[in-house]
């Protein structure tokens, strides 16, 4: 997964500019290295490269939306100070990354899938 296009990815998503995204490249590492180490071991990265950089970008926008927020968008975290971003609810941000982890799920390991029996009554 290239940075450059989950950050392309999450600036699309966010209304961010794409110098103000590149502060959000240490996040985006992270949420690539997250999705990486899900991967079922005979799944090819680079055929399948475009829907695991948006199933990232979303993972990003999780964490954007989740940043607190001044009523006009802005942001300050640490040394670094983005302003003007379109508001995401957090909820509407998890929605999308729901989603998109579903269209993705048959290239990711079970890991802590479980079958419970259900009994009609």
């Amino acid at each position: 997964m290239k940075i450059s296009e989950i950050l392309r990815q999450f600036a699309d998503l966010t209304g961010l500019s794409a110098s103000d995204c590149q502060g959000f490249a240490p996040m985006a590492r992270l949420c690539a290295a997250r999705l990486r180490s899900r991967l079922r071991p005979d799944v090819d990265e680079a055929e399948h490269a475009r829907e695991l950089c948006t199933a990232a970008a979303s993972l990003l926008l999780c964490q954007y939306a989740a940043l607190p927020q001044s009523a006009d968008g802005s942001f300050k975290l640490g040394d670094l100070s983005i302003s003007g971003g379109a508001k995401i609810s957090l909820l509407d941000a998890r929605n999308a990354r729901d989603e998109l982890m579903a269209a993705i799920a048959p290239l990711l390991r079970a890991d802590g899938a479980f079958l419970v029996q259900v009994e009609a009554v």
